[in-house]
């Protein structure tokens, strides 16, 4: 349930209570809630210490209870309470992260709709700009207004005939976020980054000619969003990097720098290679970590909790990334470890850094989840089904939900004896989540290992029992094997979402949201609210029913991004309340059918 208020209600314990029971009952519930979820704080009295519970039930003047659901001055244990202690309804922290508030998308999105190869890249053309960011007579920025401090996503896009192209902040090095390869292709990057009032970011390059004359699909584009726009306790977590070029043997990858840190994850004094849970922090977690060598190949790389290799396994590549989502206790930590012998890039250079991001700071209520994570030297998966089948009894998932979306992540390192290809879905309650293809497909090659991740959210469930099944199939021969060893395990979790903020259709008073799943045919898979006409080779017209109040910020992604070098963009003609074109590119700029996954967001 989302959180319940109340002012000024006060009681007693009517009875004594150890630490550990789960239910009390109070003199009086006048005044308090009559639905959980809220907090009451008893206070100390005696020997016994004050402490904070979540009551998630009311049944007259009986609370069941949460013990010790929040920090107090950096404790958090049960006590023991007498008879007569002071029962006081509260607000507090946790319960301010779990109000769900809706706002307006802030941000803004340009385009450059001729060729450049100035630098920093001009712009000439406003898509939305929702408070000022940008002006005609500062052309190349994006600036961060007054009283509009925060945590941004920023995205760039376009067709470079050659070099690369870095956004950097305030016309100063080092850079933030990654760079795009260097050749003739259509680029797309996207990070997030902290950045203050006055901030400004614009997009450098090396060499070349960038933007295109005639075709809409390549020209160059700048997108920022604000994320902790939308809802109190959001943006929880931390990003740090190292600096400059750090040489790396058999150890974990120390950072010395801070891009943000929300609640003292990390330290820049002592165990600087590490994040580690806050008191009071425990919750859900996602954490990335990427490295790029300066030359020869990285040896294994994976996320570690408390020492032991936790995160998705890579190894052998200039590049390597892991990821990882977990539950995670106070004093518990992460680290970032390298095998082998090699020198990598500080961030300054190239991508190089390690974040954490809390999944459900910004839950209402006690919203159900489940996860399975494979056993440290377990016994590897295997399949030589052509038709989806189950990878395992043990990862399938089954929890109770209120008519409510639920994001599923799924992560793992497979390969295949031979050269087919590999595809990922979940059975939820008997029907594919994308039941015409896959949410995610590898061909990695015969024996290479590769990393298969993916999040994506269900439409909204009926109230019940749902049961989510993460499968597999390969294509026409050999075995695939999906690894569950020391150095890499798989990890499957869902999670129930708010249903108001960001996430619903349309909130009251708050963002108008679409979303939606379509596959490379223009038939929806997934998603409300919308119709797609498949007007040519790899072009898809959204139209919005209702409209939009302004015209939307749209995100999207391949679904199973098979090809090397194919994108998709909505930046081929400015969304407008009622419609888009999405397009999915190849190199050179050639158009190709395939299925995405969009957000369609009111700005």
């Amino acid at each position: 349930m989302s959180e319940q208020l109340a002012n000024k209600a006060k009681t007693t314990l009517n009875g004594a209570i150890n630490n550990s029971v789960t239910s009390l009952v109070v003199t009086s519930a006048t005044g308090f809630p009559a639905t959980g979820d809220f907090r009451i704080l008893i206070k100390a009295e005696g020997a016994n210490t004050d402490e904070i519970l979540t009551v998630t039930a009311v049944s007259g003047t009986t609370f069941t209870v949460t013990r010790a659901s929040e920090a107090i001055a950096g404790a958090q244990s049960a006590s023991s309470h007498a008879s007569g202690a002071e029962v006081i309804h509260v607000l507090t922290a946790g319960a301010l992260r779990n109000l769900s508030l809706p706002t307006g998308t802030i941000g803004a999105q340009i385009h450059h709709s001729t060729t450049s190869s100035a630098s920093p890249l001009p712009f000439d053309t406003k898509d939305s700009d929702t408070d000022g960011f940008w002006s005609s007579g500062a052309n190349t920025k994006l600036t961060i207004p007054p009283g509009l401090a925060g945590r941004y996503r920023i995205t760039f896009w376009g067709l470079a005939t050659a070099g690369e192209a870095r956004v950097r902040k305030n016309g100063a090095t080092p850079y933030i976020g990654p760079n795009t390869p260097n050749g003739n292709q259509i680029w797309n990057i996207s990070f997030d980054a902290n950045l203050l009032g006055n901030d400004y970011i614009e997009v450098v390059t090396t060499s070349g000619t960038w933007g295109h004359a005639s075709a809409a699909e390549a020209q160059i584009t700048l997108q920022i969003v604000k994320l902790d726009s939308g809802r109190v306790g959001s943006g929880v977590g931390a990003r740090v990097y190292p600096a400059s070029n750090q040489a790396v043997n058999n150890s974990q990858i120390l950072f010395d720098t801070h891009d943000y840190d929300t609640d003292g994850f990390h330290s820049l004094v002592s165990n600087t290679d590490r994040f580690t849970i806050p008191t009071g922090m425990g919750g859900k977690y996602i954490l990335v970590a990427s490295a790029s060598s300066t030359g020869g190949a990285i040896g294994s790389f994976y996320i570690r909790k408390n020492g032991q290799a936790r995160g998705t396994y890579d190894s052998g590549g200039v590049v390597c990334q892991s990821i990882l989502m977990i539950d995670a206790v106070p004093t518990d930590y992460f680290d970032v470890h390298m095998d082998g012998n090699a020198t990598i890039y500080g961030f300054s250079s190239a991508l190089t850094q390690f974040e954490i991001m809390r999944t459900d700071s910004n839950a209402s209520g006690v919203l159900a989840s489940s996860k399975y994570e494979g056993s440290s030297g377990g016994s590897d998966f295997t399949t030589t089904s052509a038709s989806y089948v189950d990878i395992d009894s043990s990862i399938n998932r089954t929890m109770t939900t209120g008519a409510r979306r639920v994001l599923m992540v799924f992560s793992g390192t497979f390969y295949i004896n031979s050269s087919n290809t590999v595809y990922f879905n979940v059975d939820i309650d008997g029907t594919l989540y994308a039941p015409s293809s896959s949410i995610f497909q590898g061909a990695p090659g015969n024996t290479v290992t590769s990393n298969a991740s993916f999040a994506v959210i269900t439409d909204v469930l009926t109230a019940g029992s749902h049961t989510f099944k993460p499968q597999w199939k390969r294509s026409t021969s050999g075995t695939a094997t999906l690894r569950n060893s020391t150095e890499s395990i798989p990890a499957f979790s869902v999670q129930e979402l708010p249903d108001s903020g960001a996430l619903v259709s349309f909130g009251n008073g708050g963002p108008m949201v679409v979303r939606g799943h379509v596959d490379s045919s223009g038939s929806i898979v997934a998603g409300s609210g919308f119709t797609v006409n498949k007007t040519g080779t790899g072009t898809y017209v959204l139209t919005f029913s209702p409209a939009f109040v302004a015209a939307p910020v749209i995100t999207a992604m391949l679904d199973g991004g098979y090809f090397q070098h194919q994108t998709i963009n909505a930046a081929n003609t400015t969304p407008t309340t009622s419609s888009a074109t999405l397009k999915v590119e190849e190199t050179g700029i050639a158009l190709h059918d395939g299925g995405f996954f969009f957000i369609a967001i009111d700005s």
